[in-house]
């Protein structure tokens, strides 16, 4: 007689996996194996009987969470035994009619919950990646938009210099154009030549001087009245091109 079979009615028996672990909520199935005739088999579950099958293929489950069946059709020497939607451990006995039994061992796993600790570190580490990364940019973005405002206020301030300057040019220009720099004040013997009393044509002639005009920028003609020592009042006119 090999190991792990035990006559039966007349034949031998085998029940596999001897020890089970499966899941919470998952299904568990244990193999009868039976070398010879036999009528009927009993399933046990945690020491109370639960399920019926005979060597024709007649099956009685006294509840709906169990089920049998022959692992191949037609072939009556092996049967497959079910546990749908196990909740709890324990004890799984094969019982022949009028033979022998077998136990086998069923253990569930409550399925543990999923660790979130590595992906809650990745997810942190990485948004606090994210988050130096957008201020770092808001920080320049901020700078290059402070520095165009100070770009644009220098350059508005310079050219407002510019144009200060420049009107102040114009107005200086503007009055050096109307002073009469010909003018000769009374008791004046002459003028010193310059741009305009062209190189002393507005010069008065003698030591005594009885008029002297006006001559401007803008002035086309100069009239010069002089008297000599000999009393002849003599008249100059110069024409400034």
């Amino acid at each position: 007689m090999s190991s792990g079979f035990h006559s039966a009615v007349s034949g031998l028996f085998q029940l596999q996996p001897r020890n089970s672990a499966v899941l919470q909520g998952s299904d568990a199935r244990f193999n009868a194996t039976v070398q010879g005739n036999w009528q009927s088999m009993i399933w046990h579950f945690q020491g109370i009987p639960v399920l019926i099958i005979s060597e024709s293929g007649d099956v009685t489950s006294f509840k709906v969470q169990f089920s049998a069946r022959f692992c191949s059709s037609g072939d009556t020497s092996c049967v497959e035994f079910t546990i749908h939607d196990v909740n709890e451990s324990g004890p799984v006995m094969c019982a022949m009619l009028g033979g022998t039994s077998e136990t086998a061992q069923l253990e569930v796993q409550v399925p543990k919950p999923p660790d979130w600790t590595v992906l809650i570190a990745v997810v942190v580490s990485f948004g606090g990646s994210a988050l130096l990364v957008l201020l770092i940019i808001g920080i320049i973005f901020c700078y290059k938009r402070r520095k165009e405002k100070q770009t644009n206020y220098l350059d508005e301030m310079s050219k407002r210099v510019r144009t200060q300057s420049q009107l102040s040019v114009v107005n200086a220009a503007g009055k050096g154009a109307y002073d009469n720099t010909g003018y000769v004040s009374e008791g004046q013997t002459s003028v010193a030549p310059s741009e305009h009393t062209d190189s002393g044509f507005c010069q008065a002639i003698g030591s005594n001087v009885h008029e002297v005009p006006v001559c401007g920028i803008q002035a086309a003609n100069c009239n010069i009245n002089t008297v000599d020592q000999s009393g002849f009042r003599k008249h100059r006119h110069v024409t400034i091109v």
